[in-house]
């Protein structure tokens, strides 16, 4: 496997996490306490989504906005 995929593969990992958070932390039945728990992870999360956009455009590949909101797709 390249580089390039298995650096788009984590992203897309990466973002079903920021998904899964994003839907957590917009639920209003969730307190704000448990949500400032998770507010850190969630930040980290973010964190890792920009390093791995800049890994994979030093790799040569420009990620297009909607690449960075739904993901890569697969590639043959």
């Amino acid at each position: 496997m390249s580089v390039l995929m298995e650096l788009k593969g984590k992203y897309n990992e990466v973002l079903q996490r920021h998904n899964k958070g994003a839907k957590y932390l917009d639920d209003m039945s969730v307190s704000l306490e448990e949500k400032e728990k998770w507010s850190g992870e969630f930040k980290d999360i973010l964190r890792s989504m920009d390093e791995l956009v800049k890994a994979i455009e030093e790799q040569g590949y420009k990620v297009t906005d909607d690449e960075i909101l739904n993901g890569f797709g697969v590639e043959k």
